[in-house]
């Protein structure tokens, strides 16, 4: 026999997130034999009955689509990536297996650095990166590169090699890092 586990305050405010806008359903009748003398309802035609079912169901999520230009993958879900692996990315709880210091650098070196980067862990099989930007200079508010560096994740052809990216942890750089997970390679 399973113990189950009681749901943490986490997994009920999730829940009640979750089922927000769910109401009731209405009660249905439950179906009685027909009695010979009732007359039969007509047969609603096919096509009436979908656009009726269609209707009264909600629409299924679609999936979200990243085209240069969006927004970073930051905190959405991902296809190819499940929810435990996207929060121990998240957290931090995912062993670093390589990391690159582009704070100091100009805008121009830190691309071709971190494109460098990006495809030399890729080919080795490397997955759980750290891009340190930094902060940026305390009077130009958000840095250049902790502004830019995102979006190169997202674009063409690192988005071909990266999976997702999150900020980091406090105690891996914080607002000035990024966790940066890579695709698996696939081999021929």
């Amino acid at each position: 026999m399973t113990r189950r586990r009681r749901p943490t305050p986490e997994d009920l405010a999730l829940w009640r997130h979750a089922t927000r806008n769910v109401a009731p359903m209405a009660p249905q009748p439950l179906p009685a034999e027909q009695d010979p003398a009732t007359p039969k309802k007509p047969a609603q035609p096919a096509e009436a009955a979908k656009r009726k079912t269609a209707a009264t169901r909600p629409a299924a999520p679609q999936p979200q689509h990243h085209k240069p230009g969006d927004p970073p993958l930051t905190g959405r879900v991902i296809p190819g990536l499940d929810q435990r692996s996207a929060d121990r990315l998240r957290q931090g709880r995912t062993e670093i297996q390589a990391r690159i210091d582009l704070h100091g650098m100009r805008q121009a070196e830190a691309h071709h650095a971190l494109a460098a980067f990006v495809d030399h862990n890729h080919r080795h099989g490397r997955r759980m990166l750290l891009v340190i930007t930094g902060k940026g200079s305390l009077g130009e508010g958000r840095g250049v590169l902790r502004s830019q560096v995102p979006r190169w994740l997202s674009d063409p052809p690192m988005r071909d090699k990266v999976l997702a990216h999150y900020p980091a942890r406090q105690k891996d750089g914080g607002d000035g890092a990024l966790y940066v997970l890579l695709k698996r390679r696939r081999v021929p």
